[in-house]
């Protein structure tokens, strides 16, 4: 399935199909979390809240996906892991693929920070 036919299945609200295609994601971002002072169900949770940013972001008019759903996915994903580090004085142990500062990342930080979903108590 290409990036385009996930993009139109999220749009019609047809997401069974696309999580199929998306989970694909799911190991590189569980490997980053897990070797950067997380554990496998922290990086689950994480790959969760950047799925949810990123059906959130292709629903609001105008937004374009200006990179391939693998970038934008991981992308979310390590800006909320970093956060989640930030947040508890811990250290980024492995930074394999490095974050730059062009415009598609800095849009991809701006999602991050607005679109992030409640965290509900626990």
């Amino acid at each position: 399935m290409t990036d385009q036919d996930i993009v139109n299945l999220i749009r019609e609200n047809k997401y069974s199909p696309a999580m199929k295609s998306l989970y694909a994601y799911l190991p590189v971002v569980k490997k980053f979390v897990m070797q950067n002072n997380g554990t496998r169900q922290e990086a689950e949770d994480i790959f969760q809240e950047g799925l949810v940013i990123f059906c959130n972001k292709l629903n609001k008019p105008g937004f374009v996906l200006s990179c391939s759903i693998n970038t934008y996915l991981y992308s979310v994903c390590k800006l909320l892991w970093l956060d989640e580090l930030k947040k508890s004085n811990k250290k980024i142990k492995n930074d394999t693929i490095p974050l730059t500062e062009d415009a598609v990342t800095n849009s991809i930080h701006e999602d991050v920070n607005y679109d992030k979903p409640a965290k509900q108590a626990q």
